[in-house]
């Protein structure tokens, strides 16, 4: 039999499953950040409140990030800066900038 915890967590999951995502990603900045003493607890908020975490990029930069990937100009973007395929790290406005998304 599945402990409560784990039940109330595979319910809680069911049902917001849209604000998954965006909470695990709130309590790893936040365990990261230093400030979270209860990861469940915040992890439960986050889902029921839709919560995300404070770097959560717009979809602007979401799409022109996909674009880069696609186009081999960056392979990862992290706390809005980008890194190129040489390893150099960039913020992402001036990458966007450097290279403008071409659709």
């Amino acid at each position: 039999m599945l402990h409560s915890t784990a039940v109330k967590s595979a319910k809680l999951r069911y049902k917001y499953y849209r604000n998954v995502a965006a909470a695990i990603a709130r309590v790893k900045e936040a365990i990261h950040e230093g400030w979270c003493d209860n990861p469940t607890g915040l992890f439960i908020a986050s889902c029921k409140n839709g919560e995300k975490p404070k770097n959560t990029p717009t979809s602007e930069v979401s799409d022109w990030f996909e674009w880069a990937r696609k186009e081999r100009i960056v392979i990862a973007m992290s706390g809005g800066v980008v890194y190129t395929t040489e390893g150099e790290a960039v913020k992402i406005e001036e990458m966007m900038r450097r290279y403008p998304m071409c659709k």
